[in-house]
């Protein structure tokens, strides 16, 4: 065979060598980017439509539940009586507490898919057992005047608001990672 045909060969599948070489690594490149892009836009869901709202909700819950307590504690010491002090729980609850409580449960059911590994946090049923029994409990006594407020409530589990703030802390520091270079998303070889 002649020389120069052989380095011609030679040349050309060194050539087509690098081209194979630079396509795959151009290929993985770009799916590795698109992988990061579509776990970057789960991980703004996650926080900007379920966690954040959530934790935006607490804030506000506990805020009202404090002022609640200030107002009801100010009327046992004798400046409201039974009666106004139910009137100043109604109103409570009506104009802040059961919005607040609508939209955590609008919240849940739309977006429940979002909860981070798929699995729905005990801490989630609580909260939720909590809102339906207040619910229940306050349409007894505005609608039929039934008052069951010997039966003991659950009040507002902490651990929902615990659970809400370390998954969304955890969620915002994965996307400052990724953003950032220092972390591949799950699953995946770098």
């Amino acid at each position: 065979m002649n020389t120069q045909l052989l380095a011609a060969v030679i040349a050309a599948g060194v050539s087509l060598a690098v081209s194979a070489a630079g396509w795959w690594w151009s290929a993985r490149r770009e799916d590795r980017g698109r992988r990061i892009e579509r776990s970057l836009a789960r991980l703004e869901r996650q926080i900007g439509e379920f966690y954040g709202p959530l934790a935006a909700l607490i804030e506000e819950y506990v805020v009202v539940d404090s002022v609640e307590k200030k107002l009801i504690e100010a009327g046992y010491a004798g400046k409201l009586d039974r009666a106004q002090r139910a009137v100043v729980r109604r109103f409570i609850y009506e104009t802040y507490k059961r919005p607040i409580h609508d939209r955590f449960s609008k919240i849940l059911d739309e977006r429940l898919y979002l909860v981070e590994g798929g699995e729905v946090p005990e801490s989630f049923r609580e909260y939720l057992l909590s809102a339906v029994q207040l619910g229940i409990q306050y349409r007894l006594w505005s609608e039929k005047e039934i008052a069951t407020d010997f039966v003991p409530g659950y009040g507002f589990p902490t651990n929902f608001a615990d659970e809400i703030k370390r998954r969304l802390g955890e969620l915002l520091r994965r996307q400052d990672r990724i953003i950032h270079g220092r972390e591949t998303p799950k699953g995946w070889s770098g």
